[in-house]
């Protein structure tokens, strides 16, 4: 059965997550043990109720809390005995799903040990290269360093402005064999408690930005403020700067500008002092840095606003388009079930247009006449339609002319549109006009 060592530091316990146990569909019952003699403490079984979340149920067998189940978090909890440096946990995995034998045990040493410790040093100066020492403490395994939680890749480290304040551990990695794999990831290393490193620095370069209200009411003064760029700075800042277009004009942390017109032709910045030297001056604050916030706040808000219109209007268009094309498509149909074929323009030798007019009779060339709808059949009566466009004259011809050119029409029986006249030639004796 496989076994490992747990390595703790004083006052604290061996947390065991079930994620494990959770996710396997065979797992059914872990009889838990404490101590040399295996005494058992209590079983914890996994629920499979139809229709419900799997969980787990802890039965405890005694009542001295020297194992505990939370179901938050799905951990079992092994807190020291007091006077105990240390116990064994036997988890015996049995009555599994499918086996046909019970599962190998987890057996788990638990230590109790002292963590590392990180070599400590005094405030270094900035840029000022240190190198990094560990006691292990006995404890067998190799040695690492993190610096506020990022691993460093050596014992030796470069300090600047921004390593300040930050944490600083080395850990101890311990060795793993084969029947180590059942330790929780969390239990492979140790770290010390953390050292806070200190560092003397230039200070950084600052930033200009507006303290007043000047930008809601112009009748306020416009007061600069000399702001630090880093959390805080060591050793402080002792004093300020302001510079007009290189000349000195204020040493206080705040600046305040009695005509801000004058920024349109000269540039204000400022500068951080302290006992390690004076930072870089600042990003020249000009008129056009004067409430630049608010002008950008606003302008997004303009743009935001005139995009919102423009998409009003493009689905009112869409509207408005979709509903013409629906009308001009109701006239197209409309005119199709009314029998009026489109206009056509013919001479001599043409092709022939849809064939329209009454039925065949003597006196009348009707040799091009379309009987399909039969509204010229015998005996019917013919309605004459204003827009109907596609006629035969005497000479078996169709013509669509202009009735400028034209001038008076001679037949009898004209059908025009606008500026569009046809002529047509029907027997009389087949066709009666009402």
């Amino acid at each position: 059965m496989p076994e490992t060592n747990i390595f703790l530091p004083e006052g604290e316990s061996f947390v065991y997550k079930l994620d494990k146990e959770q996710n396997d569909p065979n797992f059914v019952k872990y009889e838990i043990a404490r101590g040399k003699n295996n005494v058992k403490h209590g079983e914890l079984t996994k629920q499979r109720e139809a229709g419900a979340d799997e969980s787990f149920n802890y039965v405890p067998l005694n009542t001295n809390e020297l194992v505990m189940y939370d179901d938050d978090s799905l951990s079992l909890t092994f807190p020291f005995e007091s006077r105990e440096d240390e116990f064994r946990i036997r988890l015996r995995d049995s009555g599994r799903l499918g086996d046909a034998g019970d599962h190998d045990d987890a057996i788990f040493q638990v230590e109790k040990v002292q963590r590392p410790a990180v070599g400590e040093f005094g405030e270094v100066n900035e840029n000022e290269s240190v190198l990094l020492s560990c006691d292990k403490n006995n404890l067998e395994g190799e040695v690492y360093y993190t610096l506020d939680g990022e691993r460093l890749n050596e014992a030796s480290l470069v300090l600047t402005k921004e390593h300040h304040k930050k944490p600083l551990k080395c850990h101890v990695e311990f060795t793993s064999s084969e029947d180590d794999q059942i330790r929780p990831a969390e239990y492979n290393s140790l770290a010390s408690e953390p050292f806070e490193l200190s560092i003397a620095f230039v200070p950084a370069q600052p930033e200009i930005v507006i303290q007043s209200e000047y930008c809601q009411d112009k009748t306020q003064p416009l007061v600069l403020l000399c702001n630090d760029t880093l959390p805080e700075t060591n050793p402080e800042v002792t004093s300020y700067q302001w510079r007009k277009d290189g000349v000195t004009v204020g040493n206080e942390r705040t600046y305040t500008v009695s005509d801000p017109s004058e920024l349109a032709e000269k540039s204000i910045t400022c500068s951080l002092i302290n006992v390690k030297g004076s930072s870089m001056e600042s990003a020249e604050f000009t008129s056009s840095d004067v409430c630049a916030s608010s002008i950008a706040t606003a302008g997004i808000f303009i743009i935001s606003a005139v995009a919102g219109v423009v998409a009003i209007l493009a689905v009112v268009g869409l509207v408005i388009c979709n509903r013409r094309r629906a009308a001009n498509s109701k006239e197209q149909e409309s005119m199709k079930l009314d029998g009026n074929p489109a206009a056509y323009e013919y001479s001599a030798g043409a092709p022939t247009a849809p064939h329209r007019g009454p039925p065949a009779s003597s006196g009348s060339d009707t040799s091009l006449v379309d009987h399909s709808d039969n509204r010229y059949a015998p005996g019917q009566y013919v309605d004459y339609d204003p827009k109907q466009q596609t006629n035969n004259n005497s000479s078996g011809q169709y013509h669509s002319l202009d009735a400028a050119k034209m001038g008076k029409p001679k037949s009898k029986n004209p059908i025009g549109h606008k500026d569009r006249v046809d002529y047509v030639e029907f027997g009389s004796s087949t066709v009666s006009k009402r």
